[in-house]
């Protein structure tokens, strides 16, 4: 065993290598590319330990036996090195129906493998090679199966996926051309190896160094895993996710040069990609202005800013974040730049309304409030008049003009309050609910004189936070609704219930029909009468 154990030496390593790549790739089996790679890992490990047995083993049909079994994963390397390959290029829908097909050979080479005795398409016959030194190899006679069929099969499957990571190492981001190279190399040794092998021009003849190279090629796997994490987020998923974002993004790091950024952001900085990577901030902050403090700071930050940019002003929420290891340390910065314009004048454009609003209400107060003050004081003066007074009939009609005088200084007033709620600062406050109430009846005197109607309230009231003039209106619409959809006459009922939560629920309660099934979805729809028989014409 000593003598072996110096050419022996590499492949346990490459066993120690391959197995401990296996196990990275099945624990992320849940991601596609970690799990083809898992399987490519795995065709590996049968192809190398079975070499390792295959040439301690201290007989001719042992060593067979072993060769026999390991072309299991010698077979099926290709197809699962293609797969992983068109998974990390996301070429899967180009490929979904000719994928099955990859499997045709591998399968008919094998059933080739283990009938060999009755027609001898893949083996001649066999001997141990003499000459060899302490390991003793075997001299295998492969026949036509072994050159025209399997031996093509498999390079036109590493073309092919050689083509592919070529092809995406031309178009890829020079952040992650490393990563492909290495991805490159490392199938590259192998079937420079084995092809070597195959035409029997190595100097130890009947020995396979591939074996021993994909030690090196798992050294390279393991690199570019730790190094660019290609498992966790490939090139492609980059470009899916960034390059096709609506907001511009640009990474930089611990030195504050770029790294990265999208196609939005290349539109804004009027920069190649090329051209920017490895740049220092200078570009950003020449475009957004100096931002040194935002750049620096120790925690994410978030600001609006705005430019010109095609002769008209854009603005842009502007965000930084920091970009970390996997020990918290501050590894570089993410900053994305959302297009806000719009938000924008839409706010600008109700600040101008809600300005339009207060102008309204104040012409309002003057235009309307001031000849409606006249309209009640002229309908009161009328109805003292002593000829008015001593004929029913006009006196009547004088205090129907007083009361509708009245009731539309009411709705002026309500309406003045909602133009203002959003002008005015809210101080919350204990609410003396008896005298709120009180108010809002008083307002709808009238109201209930002219219906009759009975209003029944507790003899105390709870005292809850709120705003007096907002809590008011309430009362008063919840009144008005019970006077016009109660019962003949109404009879509205006030009340309270204190909440398992310590919040108070105030009620109201009417004789009235209640609403109908086919209303109650309607009940907050705007400007919307569910009763319009009853309602004032």
């Amino acid at each position: 065993m000593n003598t072996f154990f110096p050419y022996l030496f590499p492949l346990i390593i490459s066993d120690l290598i391959i197995l401990w790549l296996v196990v990275y790739g099945w624990r992320r089996r849940s991601q596609p590319v970690a799990r083809l790679f898992s399987f490519v890992m795995i065709c590996l490990l049968i192809w190398i330990m079975l070499a390792l047995f295959e040439y301690v083993a201290p007989s001719l049909s042992g060593k067979l036996f072993l060769a026999d079994i390991s072309f299991i994963g010698i077979a099926y390397l290709p197809v699962f090195w293609l797969l992983l390959v068109i998974e990390y290029t996301e070429h899967q829908h180009q490929w979904a129906r000719v994928k099955p097909w990859f499997f045709v050979i591998p399968t008919l080479t094998n059933l080739m493998i283990w009938t060999n005795p009755w027609h001898h398409w893949w083996r001649g016959v066999s001997t141990l090679d003499g000459a060899s030194g302490p390991i003793s190899l075997v001299s295998y006679d492969y026949q036509f199966w072994f050159y025209t069929i399997h031996a093509p099969h498999g390079y036109v499957l590493f073309a092919l996926s050689l083509g592919l990571l070529i092809k995406r190492l031309v178009t890829t981001q020079r952040l992650y051309r490393w990563q492909i190279s290495l991805l490159i190399t490392s199938t590259l040794l192998p079937i420079f190896s084995d092809t070597l092998y195959v035409l029997d021009v190595l100097p130890l003849s009947n020995f396979n160094p591939t074996t021993i190279v994909f030690s090196l090629s798992g050294i390279l796997l393991m690199v570019a895993l730790f190094q660019f994490r290609f498992l966790d987020l490939t090139p492609i998923a980059r470009n899916t996710l960034i390059d096709n974002m609506d907001d511009a993004m640009i990474v930089l790091d611990t030195q504050n040069r770029i790294v990265d950024l999208n196609h939005k952001m290349q539109a804004l900085l009027g920069v190649q990609n090329k051209d920017a990577i490895g740049q220092g901030s200078d570009l950003i902050l020449a475009k957004f202005g100096d931002q040194p403090a935002m750049l620096g700071a120790e925690t994410a930050v978030s600001q609006e800013i705005a430019f010109e940019q095609n002769e008209s002003t854009v603005y842009y929420d502007l965000s930084v974040s920091h970009v970390r290891n996997s020990g918290d340390n501050i590894k570089g910065r993410l900053i994305v730049l959302r297009d806000i314009t719009a938000r924008v004048h839409l706010e600008n454009e109700m600040r101008l309304q809600n300005e339009e609003l207060k102008a309204f209400s104040q012409m309002v107060a003057h235009d309307l409030k001031s000849p409606l003050g006249v309209v009640v004081g002229m309908s009161e003066l009328l109805s003292s008049v002593t000829a008015i007074a001593d004929d029913p009939t006009i006196h009547n009609y004088a205090e129907i003009i007083h009361q509708m005088a009245q009731k539309m200084d009411n709705i002026i007033e309500s309406l003045l309050f909602l133009a203002h709620v959003r002008q005015q600062s809210i101080e919350m406050q204990s609410l003396d609910m008896n005298l709120i109430i009180t108010e809002a009846k008083q307002r709808l005197y009238y109201d209930i004189e002219d219906a009759m109607a009975t209003v029944e309230t507790p003899d105390y009231w709870p005292i809850p936070v709120g705003y007096a003039p907002w809590i008011e209106e309430i009362w008063v619409n919840y009144l008005s609704n019970g006077l016009k959809y109660g019962g003949q006459p109404p009879h509205l009922t006030l009340g309270y219930k204190v909440q398992e939560n310590g919040l108070i629920r105030f009620w109201v309660q009417d004789n009235g029909p209640g609403i109908r099934v086919k209303d109650q979805l309607r009940i907050f729809t705007p400007f919307t009468r569910l009763d319009t028989e009853r309602a004032d014409g």
